[in-house]
């Protein structure tokens, strides 16, 4: 009986914890920078990104290839945002909310969605024999752009186009405006700061270990930057759905 008992309280115990529902943490209060510190990895920035869409049918044909008729392009820019700019233009007044919430379910339009966490992407040095000589760590965001539709046959919305780009910050919040706009509050970085050299495994002629000197982007939690991201549409393929 003590082990049905001890089954029976383990089961409850996992049915309340599937059952919690998931608190978004709060989004932080730190202090909004006037300028972007000297050093720092910079903000501002435009990127032409691509995307590739067919309708479902012509993708069934194991034979289909993409063309250029296929291909849209849209200019993203980031912009950093003074502090006193954002009072001064009203947009103090923005409601910021955490990187994913559900407004957009079911909508149609374009979308933006950040990353939940920064990502560290590893990136080695080699000479000419091959060799590993450095490492760095650099932080990225990712950041994807998508346009949604619906379809005329069932009024389901689908997803037309989906463009991506990494960004040299940490997402915080985001204050959506139109589909063409949106502001971020990020933590900015700072980088190639040394940090202990890395035992690094790789190929040469058989497996070899060597300890590379390595710097790091550390993320500045103590202050946010605000950034305006805008997009327009420079080309967009056919409307075959």
């Amino acid at each position: 009986m003590n082990w049905y008992r001890l089954l029976a309280v383990a089961s409850l115990a996992l049915v309340a914890a599937c059952e919690t529902p998931y608190k978004e943490p709060p989004i932080s209060t730190a202090p909004l920078l006037e300028t972007l510190p000297a050093h720092y990895r910079p903000i501002d920035r435009q990127d032409t990104l691509e995307s590739y869409w067919a309708p479902y049918e012509d993708l069934e044909d194991s034979l289909f290839q993409y063309t250029e008729a296929h291909r849209s392009l849209v200019l993203v820019r980031a912009q950093f945002v003074p502090a006193s700019a954002m009072q001064q233009n009203g947009l103090d007044t923005l409601t910021f909310q955490n990187t994913f919430h559900d407004s957009y379910l079911n909508r149609t339009g374009y979308h933006w969605y950040y990353g939940y966490h920064h990502d560290t992407q590893p990136e080695v040095t080699n000479y000419a024999n091959d060799e590993p000589q450095k490492m760095a760590l650099p932080v990225v965001n990712r950041l994807m752009l998508t346009e949604y539709r619906r379809w005329k046959t069932n009024n389901a919305v689908y997803d037309r186009n989906s463009y991506s780009m990494d960004y040299p910050f940490h997402t915080v919040a985001i204050a959506p405006v139109n589909d063409s706009v949106v502001y971020v509050r990020a933590y900015p970085l700072r980088p190639n700061v040394p940090r202990a050299d890395t035992l690094y495994t790789y190929f040469h002629q058989g497996e070899k270990k060597k300890r590379l000197p390595c710097v790091a982007d550390v993320v500045d939690s103590t202050h946010q930057a605000t950034i305006r991201f805008s997009f327009r549409v420079l080309r967009h393929s056919p409307n075959l759905d």
